[in-house]
């Protein structure tokens, strides 16, 4: 029996009006210095774990222990399990990147607990059960290998294993986040997710292509990059090699990315700068959040929500940071991820 979001879109509106607002935003980014930002930061939600802080460049640990309640909130409130797989999937991949460099190392562990230096990287929330991962990365014979993420620890193992090359296991963890997240989508009510998965992963293949050409990298490498899920299909990309920029346009237009992408993509075209093709990319996942925020109730509302809150804790960091380095507030605006 499905779901009723009756209930858990009405906590998630409670939930919202603990967010930081406008007005908090424009005092924390006009705050002198990180001592002062942090007695701002005290008015909001984040002040009984703030108080408790020994230091203030120690913010990094509040905002993670944040994170997880905000997490543990949104837990409770689901009860499909394709749900909450789709919805922490992204914090499951980033463990298994941090626990595989971590566990596979030989040697370079000890049974006192020297191996949770990277691991202390991990959410300590998400579908994954992370003594089981360790096992499985440490016995890899003991790795079932029925589930996604499974597979993917079992061929993220075996990569790292070879290569010991970040981005190498980077990449089959990214291929693998993709290939489940666009499974999981068709699983959800409705056509909001599935058209989510399809505008994020044209935008990564598109940025991939781009960086590939750039590099003047190999198709074999591009077919090792290009992701599942989006509108414009792998050959598509194939063709694309050694054509003129000039023919980008109409193979790019099938994946509908809005006008701001569409916009980052001229730009790149005039200028060869790819970093606002990436804030462009970014904005998808903004704008899926604020599209999610508009339905009166349903599964979307929880992802605007855990989207959301995500948004603010990544601003935060690199708010808080600009304060610690006495960067201008323009500058620091300019690096957030929203115009906060």
């Amino acid at each position: 029996m499905a779901q009723s979001y009756s209930f858990a879109s009405m906590r998630v509106r409670m939930y919202e009006r603990d967010l930081i607002t406008d007005g908090q935003w424009k005092r924390l980014l006009a705050s002198q210095d990180l001592d002062q930002a942090i007695q701002i930061l005290k008015e909001t939600r984040y002040g009984d774990l703030l108080e408790g802080m020994d230091h203030a460049e120690n913010f990094d640990q509040v905002l993670q222990e944040e994170l997880a309640k905000q997490a543990k909130l949104v837990e409770d409130l689901v009860e499909e399990d394709a749900l909450e797989e789709f919805l922490f999937l992204k914090y499951d991949i980033h463990n298994l990147k941090v626990l595989i460099k971590e566990f596979s190392r030989e040697g370079e562990s000890d049974e006192e607990g020297e191996d949770d230096n990277l691991s202390s990287l991990a959410y300590p929330f998400g579908h994954l059960f992370l003594p089981d991962v360790k096992e499985w990365i440490r016995e890899p014979n003991r790795n079932p290998k029925l589930t996604d993420l499974q597979k993917a620890t079992a061929e993220g193992v075996d990569i790292w294993e070879e290569t010991h090359d970040a981005q190498a296991l980077d990449l089959v963890l990214d291929r693998w986040y993709f290939k489940s997240l666009d499974r999981l989508s068709t699983t959800l009510p409705g056509r909001f997710f599935p058209t989510i998965v399809q505008k994020l992963a044209d935008a990564t293949n598109i940025l991939s292509f781009f960086r590939a050409t750039r590099q003047k990298l190999t198709k074999d490498f591009l077919a090792r990059v290009l992701v599942e899920g989006g509108k414009i299909p792998p050959e598509d990309f194939f063709k694309l090699f050694g054509l003129d920029q000039a023919n980008y346009g109409l193979f790019f237009q099938k994946a509908d990315l809005g006008i701001a992408f569409t916009k980052a993509l001229d730009r790149y075209m005039e200028t060869g700068s790819i970093a606002q093709l990436e804030r462009a990319k970014d904005q998808i996942q903004r704008q899926s959040a604020l599209e999610a925020s508009r339905y009166p109730e349903g599964p979307e509302v929880i992802y605007g929500y855990l989207n959301e809150v995500e948004t603010e804790a990544q601003n935060l960091r690199i708010l808080l940071n600009g304060k610690r380095l006495s960067l201008p507030e323009e500058e620091i605006k300019e690096r957030m991820r929203t115009n906060a």
